[in-house]
């Protein structure tokens, strides 16, 4: 199977390397990850483990305690 979609992908390339066009941008997309969205908007102080959350300036909206940041200017 391997060897076969080597074939067809691979039927291309020889058409694509006689191209002398060169790309004008290059979008390059960093998507290593991050914090997830449960533990910083939504942090949830009742499970083990989870980080405390902390007040910001829009009364009754909570954070994590790892954007004590954001909390600021919120």
């Amino acid at each position: 199977m391997t060897t076969a979609a080597g074939g067809l992908l691979g039927s291309g390339l020889p058409a694509m390397a006689d191209r002398q066009t060169r790309a004008k941008s290059v979008i390059h997309l960093f998507m290593s990850g991050g914090m997830s969205h449960l533990d910083t908007f939504d942090p949830k102080p009742d499970l083990p483990g989870s980080a405390p959350s902390i007040p910001t300036n829009v009364p009754g909206v909570f954070i994590s305690s790892n954007l004590p940041r954001l909390a600021a200017r919120m």
